[in-house]
């Protein structure tokens, strides 16, 4: 996978292992701590090709961002990172984001997504990488 810019949408500890987990691994990483500044990377970076961020944000949550993508007319895979496997995996896809992960985040798997996110016609289905980045 060879430059990638992703999104990470998340507190600055959780940027922190997300960055350790893809780092060196032609992930171009940007990073947001709010749905507003996910809109003003979003502005600035055309080239963003996928997000992944967290389920709840301090100014909304992951559907914000999901709606930022449709405002702005710009096209990104959603990554949606789950505190925990209880909530609705099902309902989250359906609403249109390309995978949900779930701790114990596992770097393998984290850059297998982002390199299916980025690549779509790869074939590679959401729902079923979701499950496979899940512990």
């Amino acid at each position: 996978m060879t430059d990638v810019t992703t999104l990470l949408v998340m507190n600055e500890a959780e940027q922190k292992v997300f960055t350790k987990l893809l780092a060196l691994h032609g992930i171009n990483i940007l990073r947001a701590s709010d749905c507003a500044q996910a809109r003003e990377q979003l502005l600035r970076h055309s080239d963003i090709r996928v997000i992944v961020t967290a389920l709840s944000l301090p100014d909304g949550n992951w559907w914000c961002i999901q709606l930022a993508l449709v405002q702005l007319n710009r096209q990104a895979e959603i990554i949606v990172c789950l505190p925990d496997a209880n909530h609705c995996v099902s309902e989250i896809l359906a609403r249109g984001a390309f995978a949900v992960v779930a701790p114990p985040f596992k770097a393998r798997e984290l850059r297998s997504l982002i390199a299916a996110a980025a690549n779509p016609l790869s074939g590679a289905s959401g729902e079923a990488s979701s499950r496979a980045a899940q512990g």
